[in-house]
């Protein structure tokens, strides 16, 4: 309890000039040992106070600064398996050579609820000093991070992709979320140099090196997947290395890294492998890492990695967009993408357009996708689950199934919403007007691939076009940002289909898709009008933001350079990482489509709830 100052005046008024009365010394002894024992239990209280407060407001800042050193402690729960899983590699300061900060991705770092200095020096300093680390050629360094055992190519040892080759897991945040789970985040530095696990069959990976080119466009297709809500993992910095007259990078990433190819790894040893999953099913679930895997959880486990595969997959085909490296270790145990350096935006969906060495086409993609959920349960069939020895075809069929629904499902959503729905009326579609609502979206999807016309060269390192490909007949983008205003005012129709794109060489303005086509897709989007009473003025709104960026045509130069080149330059330069950093966020923004549905909804209530009745099934 507190004193103030008049209470003390009246206490020593009281007692006299002396402060003593001769007959009650005794007294007053007791009643100052009192008070004096009231100040110091006042002083006291208001010295915690001062601790409690200065606490509550250092703590962010302590949390902070601890995370980025978790990030680069080298420390991780992957070693808690044991060293048939991994590698400790002893790794050193890069001192014989120029190294730069060249990108911070800040607004995923304040997300993640890392704290920078706000000075750019003392940012890069930071920065420099946690992760500027390579390969120790000595092995004599006690810092070690670890390289993974993976399995991304068709055979199994030396020389082939035996896992983390140019890359190292430097460590790990382990957080908790309001609903009582943990979240992991693991980091991983790629460019480190050749790790004991390098593909050394692979001439593009053989020498452990990243280059500036791949570093750069990493980073904007990072930004631009988390603006358009792509699971991926995400670039959280990258460094610019010069040694020698050769430059070089490295890129610090962020996100799950667990991949079915660390499955693959121990495909041949079924103890092994099920310890694997083990550990790969409680991270992804967020359970403690003590928890025991039950067929409930593995069930659970398969029902999100298919959900979320299933979403990506039409949120790829809905972004006219392509990963052209789908491997066993392109892909995480969550379903999401890893590798953005094979992210790709296309102008129309080219159902010809080829990729992975010529191997695949576009039209493909659904259908690789879609087999990463045959690939895992068979992984899961061959690791030590009794449960599961029976249950293979059952649980194949099971979630294809849930695969194919889930994605029609996403994918009408999607589309309904490239017209200027709202989520909320799009979900009120399917509801309510189930074949209107799925009808709209085949008839979207016609469009979509109508669009392209001649042939198309296949993605290789260093392409150019030479002519072989032909840009896309008209722009599906505009098709669908003027969709509605169509169907308010006839006359629009007429030129709706036109060749009307913001690329390539001036053409007639003449219609290239069949009438029937274009009426078909018309006559639905005005019974989708019909259901709510006509069309909302700020569905016209909506989709004009929606579609506002215009895509680079496949034909030109700005495709395959992929903004690259100026940034590369820059960095040469001597361009700070701030500058830097923007040129690569304004690249990702001429890829963004604003208003997109949000990553959160996939997962409302009323979505989890028809999954699970489906696993109850």
């Amino acid at each position: 309890m507190g004193i103030n100052s008049d209470q003390l005046f009246d206490s020593r008024s009281r007692l006299g000039e002396s402060g003593v009365r001769p007959e009650g010394r005794e007294s007053i002894d007791r009643s100052s040992q009192a008070l004096a024992l009231q100040i110091c239990e006042d002083m006291l209280y208001r010295l915690k106070l001062f601790l409690f407060v200065l606490i509550i407001l250092a703590l962010p800042w302590l949390a902070l600064a601890d995370g980025w050193q978790q990030l680069g402690s080298g420390q991780h729960s992957l070693r808690e398996l044991g060293e048939n899983f991994y590698v400790d590699v002893p790794v050193r300061p890069i001192t014989d050579a120029q190294v730069r900060l060249t990108f911070v991705n800040r607004s995923l770092a304040e997300q993640m609820g890392l704290s920078l200095p706000k000075d750019p020096g003392q940012v890069e300093a930071m920065l420099k000093k946690l992760f500027a680390y390579e390969v120790d050629p000595t092995g004599q360094s006690t810092k070690k991070w670890l390289a993974s055992y993976y399995l991304d190519s068709k055979e199994k040892g030396p020389g082939n992709a035996m896992g983390d080759g140019r890359a190292l897991w430097s460590g790990e945040l382990v957080m908790p979320n309001a609903d009582g789970t943990v979240r992991y985040i693991d980091a991983v530095i790629k460019g480190v140099g050749r790790t004991p696990l390098a593909w050394l069959k692979n001439k593009y990976h053989n020498d452990g090196k990243q280059s500036l080119e791949e570093k750069v466009y990493s980073g904007v297709q990072s930004i631009a997947a988390r603006a358009n809500q792509l699971d991926a993992t995400s670039d959280l910095i990258g460094f610019a290395i010069y040694r020698d007259g050769e430059w070089t990078s490295q890129t610090v990433r962020i996100g799950r890294q667990t991949r079915p190819a660390h499955q693959a790894f121990h495909d041949d040893k079924p103890a092994d492998e099920k310890k694997m999953m083990d550990y790969i099913i409680k991270r992804d679930l967020g359970l403690s890492l003590k928890a025991v895997v039950t067929e409930k959880l593995l069930d659970r486990w398969l029902a999100k990695f298919t959900i979320n595969n299933a979403d990506e997959t039409a949120r790829l085909f809905d972004l006219v967009a392509l990963h052209a490296s789908p491997t066993k270790g392109n892909k995480t145990t969550t379903g999401g993408s890893i590798d953005l350096a094979a992210i790709t935006y296309l102008d129309a969906y080219h159902m010809e357009f080829r990729y992975l060495f010529n191997k695949m086409n576009l039209a493909e993609q659904l259908g690789v996708q879609r087999r990463y959920v045959t690939r895992v349960i068979g992984f899961l069939a061959k690791a030590e689950y009794p449960e599961l020895g029976a249950r293979r075809d059952e649980l194949i069929a099971k979630y294809d199934l849930l695969f194919r629904q889930r994605y029609l499902t996403t994918l009408t959503t999607l589309s309904l919403m490239r017209l200027g729905l709202s989520e909320k009326e799009a979900r009120w579609l399917q509801s309510n007007h189930r074949e209107l609502a799925r009808s709209m979206m085949t008839s979207y999807r016609k469009i979509q691939e109508a669009t392209s016309e001649g042939t198309v060269k296949p993605i290789e390192p260093g392409n150019t076009n030479d002519g072989g490909i032909k840009p896309a007949a008209f722009d599906i983008r505009k098709v669908a940002a003027g969709t509605m205003a169509a169907i308010q005012d006839p006359l629009l129709q007429k030129t709706l289909f036109h060749v009307s794109r913001g690329w390539g060489a001036p053409t007639p303005t003449v219609d290239l898709l069949a009438p029937e086509a274009q009426a078909e897709y018309l006559a639905r989007a005005q019974e989708v009008a019909n259901a709510f009473g006509g069309v909302k003025p700020e569905w016209i709104e909506r989709a004009a933001k929606l579609h506002a960026n215009v895509r680079s045509d496949a034909s030109t130069r700005e495709f395959w350079e992929r903004h690259e080149t100026r940034i590369v330059e820059m960095i040469k330069q001597n361009a700070s990482w701030i500058e830097i950093t923007q040129a690569m966020e304004a690249g990702a923004e001429s890829l963004t489509d604003h208003g997109l549905l949000k990553r959160r909804s996939l997962l409302a209530p009323t979505v989890v709830n028809s999954c699970q009745a489906f696993l109850a099934r």
